[in-house]
C-alpha cells in the first residue's frame, strides 16, 4: 500500500486494485488522479471523475481555473507582504534613504510580482511590476513620486 489510506475503495489494504500514493475515498479509483485541496495532493473521491481531480462534466480549463483561484487565494498574504515591501521601498525613496540593498530587494520584490502575477491572471499588474522593476535597476536617484504611483497603481489593479 506505500503507507498511503484507501478508505472504503480499492486499494491494496482491504481491496483488490492499486494505489500507488494517493488517497481513494468511498469509491474504486485507481489512486493515481491529481487534484490540489489545501496544499495537498488528493485523488478522485465518490468514485466518479477521469483520475485527475475533474467532477464528471467538468472541462480542463474550468478545473484549471479553480485550481489556480485556490491557489491566488492562499498566495494573498504573500502578494500583500510583498506589495507592503515595496511601499517601504517608495517611502525611503520618498525620504531620501533608498539604500543599494533596499533597492535591490525592493528591485528583486517586483521581479517576483511580475512573474507570479502573469501566472495568476492579471497582465496589467505585470506590467507594472516590470516597470518598477526596471526603473529600480537604472542607476541614478529613483524619481520616489513616480514609484509611488506606480505601486499605488499595481495594488490597485489586484483584488486584494
Amino acid at each position: 500500500m506505500n503507507g498511503h489510506v484507501t478508505r472504503n475503495g480499492s486499494g491494496t489494504r482491504n481491496g483488490s486494485g492499486a494505489s500507488n500514493g494517493h488517497v481513494s475515498k468511498n469509491g474504486n479509483g485507481n489512486g493515481n488522479g491529481h487534484a490540489v485541496k489545501n496544499g495537498n495532493v488528493h485523488a478522485v473521491k465518490n468514485g466518479n471523475g477521469n483520475g485527475h481531480g475533474m467532477k464528471n462534466g467538468s472541462r480542463p480549463g474550468d478545473v484549471a481555473r479553480e485550481l489556480i483561484s485556490a491557489l491566488w487565494e492562499r498566495s494573498v498574504p504573500l502578494i500583500t507582504d510583498r506589495l507592503n515591501g515595496l511601499d517601504i521601498a517608495c517611502e525611503a525613496a520618498n525620504l531620501g534613504r533608498l539604500s543599494p540593498i533596499m533597492r535591490r530587494g525592493a528591485m528583486d520584490t517586483a521581479h517576483k510580482l511580475a512573474g507570479s502575477l502573469g501566472m495568476f491572471g492579471y497582465p496589467r499588474g505585470t506590467e507594472l511590476a516590470r516597470e518598477i522593476e526596471q526603473m529600480l535597476e537604472c542607476d541614478g536617484v529613483v524619481d520616489a513620486g513616480v514609484l509611488r504611483e506606480l505601486v499605488v497603481e499595481l495594488r490597485g489593479c489586484l483584488p486584494l
